[in-house]
């Protein structure tokens, strides 16, 4: 009797979870059978060519830039593990629910009014812009999730490595091999956020 509620469970679960995409793939197949020739629509072309490898590489590049900060940043943070500053640590958790649009119009408006005031010409559109508003806003999703790594880190298995390494061997040969999981679930979420993103 168990097996079977739990097989009842399972396929209700399947059934809500999947029924959208089966509907969605029945609109496709019915709408290739009426006209064969919408499945050029499909291959990126011309100007959505063009879109699909900006997206791809703006979301590579923003991700691994935040996996990298957040990753120095983590490992800085890591140390901060007593009094008030162990719970400090987490207060820029804070900034994970800001959505991209106020990051962008915050930003936007900052530079500008840099290039007002100091007579610079610092760019508020364009790659640049675009790549920054991201990075700053998925950073304390990176810095969090590496953060989170470094925590699972047994310190026995440290504490052996640096009686036969120096810091900085311990720190690439035994702790970021540890936290790399983490660091891999961090860059493949960010890069899924991004380039998902419409807004910005």
């Amino acid at each position: 009797k168990p097996r079977l509620v739990s097989l009842l469970v399972s396929l209700a679960w399947v059934s809500v979870v999947f029924s959208p995409v089966l509907m969605v793939l029945v609109d496709v197949a019915k709408a290739i059978f009426a006209d064969p020739g919408v499945l050029i629509l499909a291959l990126p072309t011309d100007r959505r060519l063009g879109l699909l490898v900006n997206s791809l590489s703006l979301s590579a590049v923003v991700a691994l830039a935040s996996v990298v900060v957040g990753t120095l940043a983590g490992s800085i943070l890591w140390g901060w593990d007593r009094g008030a500053m162990g719970r400090l640590r987490w207060l820029f958790l804070a900034l994970v629910p800001v959505p991209p649009y106020i990051h962008a119009l915050s930003w936007m408006t900052a530079f500008g009014w840099i290039n007002t005031t100091l007579g610079v010409d610092l760019p508020t559109t364009g790659w640049f812009m675009t790549y920054f508003v991201e990075f700053m806003t998925y950073l304390p999703l990176g810095v969090s999730l590496a953060l989170v790594g470094f925590l699972g880190i047994d310190s026995a298995m440290i504490e052996a490595g640096r009686l036969h390494r120096r810091d900085a061997d311990v720190f690439t040969r035994v702790i970021l091999p540890l936290v790399a999981p983490a660091l891999v679930a961090a860059g493949g979420l960010i890069f899924a956020f991004s380039i998902t993103d419409y807004s910005v």
